[in-house]
């Protein structure tokens, strides 16, 4: 069936399915496309959505669609072999696109969700393990308050990287977790794949979980089914609150400690544990020494952290860009001031432009500021337009690299000046036009003329060196005393 036909079918009924996997539903759009002559990608792409393609919940190796209005109308999906179920869909598609879309299923999909197995642990190194492992593709995960995307998380594995704290900070901040109060659940895949992962408090005897972090909705689907049989079993099942908890005290500097992001109970104080932590924190809700609601990986010491250095700075001495924090020295070091838009933009955008001060990238284009002959950049009043060659030459430069013409008073370069005989100025072409002159060409050395050079011209090269064309008054003619060329000849005939 072609699938406008089923779109059509689809578009005449009121309902409409909920979204399938994001993934799935990009590639068979993209696929439908490119198979389909004449076909629309906006069509292809409602097309698909109205089939709802995803995984099988039971079995990630098999695919799921609504195949008819119908089967959308009763919510009854077909599960079948990606391959099958999409010759189901459409027909007539070349064998190669249906291998293609079988080999792309394993490897995106199934084998992204093959061998899942949950976790747990309660070590600073099981915390700073999980938090540091590869992800796995994501695959659509439905989001929530107590869903969150994994790889949208502020203390994701490349954290250290990001954050560039990779010498700064002595763990990743995930460590403090391991006071013995918390435990570390995840599932991975097979190829040991991070796919979910939960912070769950287990002090005295309570089983309470933070949000889960996913990139799979099979993955929290089953933590969820993992902490409720969890809960049910613990000594407290009814206590959900991390009050009292204690996470570890770990000094990065002086008066600095590594801290993660905390999605509740983020106050915390200073504890003086008798139970071998020693000086921790406790997590409290009457009073806080610090709020763990920071992604830069640590709390105390500056209020602000530079990040470019990583060096603490203080209030009055941090400066930002893009959202990035500077210290003084390394925004003064990596920034400059145009004074064309009044914004500090980074020394790569640094231009400068003869006649004004230095301009960014986006003022070059967007104010009066041109590019010359020479390659510079300078202010419009500094210069004058060549019309003759489209380009713009520096005022000071005059006789240098341009020169009015005395025929047109127009602006032209120094390489199409002649050099004549007379106190005029005017180009090649222009000195040809009046009939005045012989014109010679003198080559570098004694040779035939080259027959591909221009009949008039400047600075030709001949063997590397200059060549040139000289200019004399035709032999009837002469300059009077103001030095006009006049025709001696002519007022000769007329007296006769």
């Amino acid at each position: 069936m072609c699938y406008k036909n089923l779109l059509s079918q689809f578009e005449n009924s009121s309902l409409y399915p909920e979204d399938g996997n994001s993934d799935i539903s990009e590639y068979l759009t993209n696929l439908v496309y490119s198979e389909t002559e004449g076909a629309e990608h906006y069509d292809c792409r409602r097309f698909i959505q109205y089939l709802s393609p995803n995984y099988d919940a039971r079995n990630p190796k098999l695919l799921s669609v609504y195949l008819s209005v119908k089967d959308l109308e009763i919510d009854r999906k077909t599960i079948g072999k990606p391959a099958k179920i999409l010759r189901k869909i459409i027909g007539g598609l070349s064998d190669q696109a249906y291998e293609h879309f079988a080999v792309w299923y394993k490897d995106n999909i199934e084998l992204a969700l093959d061998g899942l197995v949950i976790k747990s642990g309660g070590t600073s190194q099981d915390f700073e393990k999980v938090y540091s492992m590869k992800q796995a593709k994501a695959s659509d995960p439905r989001l929530g308050a107590y869903r969150k995307s994994l790889a949208s998380s502020c203390m994701r594995a490349d954290y250290l990287d990001r954050a560039g704290n990779l010498e700064r900070l002595p763990h990743h901040p995930a460590w403090v977790y391991g006071s013995g109060d918390f435990e570390v659940v995840w599932l991975e895949n097979s190829k040991q794949e991070l796919l979910a992962r939960v912070v769950v408090c287990t002090r005295k005897g309570r089983y309470s979980a933070a949000p889960i972090y996913t990139n799979s909705c099979i993955a929290a689907d089953m933590l969820d089914e993992y902490i409720a049989k969890k809960k049910a079993d613990c000594e407290q099942p009814k206590k959900e609150t991390w009050i009292n908890a204690r996470v570890l005290k770990i000094e990065v500097s002086e008066g600095e400690y590594l801290a993660p992001y905390f999605d509740q109970y983020s106050d915390v104080v200073n504890f003086n544990c008798t139970e071998g932590l020693g000086r921790c924190f406790r997590i409290s809700e009457k009073s806080c020494d610090y709020s763990l609601e920071t992604t830069s990986g640590s709390v105390g010491g500056h209020e602000y952290q530079c990040d470019h250095c990583g060096d603490g700075c203080d209030e009055y001495d941090a400066h930002y860009h893009n959202d990035s924090c500077y210290c003084e020295h390394c925004f003064n070091e990596n920034f400059f001031y145009c004074e064309h838009c009044n914004e500090y933009e980074p020394n790569d955008q640094y231009n400068e432009v003869i006649g004004t001060s230095a301009a960014c990238d986006h003022c070059v284009d967007h104010c009066d500021i041109v590019r010359t002959h020479c390659n510079s950049l300078a202010i419009l009043d500094e210069t004058v337009y060549c019309e003759a060659d489209d380009c713009h030459f520096l005022t000071d430069d005059m006789g240098d690299t341009w020169f009015y013409s005395d025929v047109d008073d127009e602006c032209y370069s120094i390489e199409d000046l002649a050099d004549l005989p007379i106190d005029k100025q005017m180009t090649h072409d222009q000195a040809k036009e009046t009939g005045f002159f012989n014109i010679e060409f003198v080559p570098s050395k004694s040779a035939n003329p080259d027959p591909r050079l221009p009949r008039l011209g400047y600075g030709l090269l001949i063997n590397g060196k200059p060549s040139r064309y000289v200019y004399t008054l035709k032999e009837y003619l002469e300059l009077d005393d103001n030095g006009e060329v006049i025709n001696r000849q002519l007022s000769l005939l007329e007296v006769a």
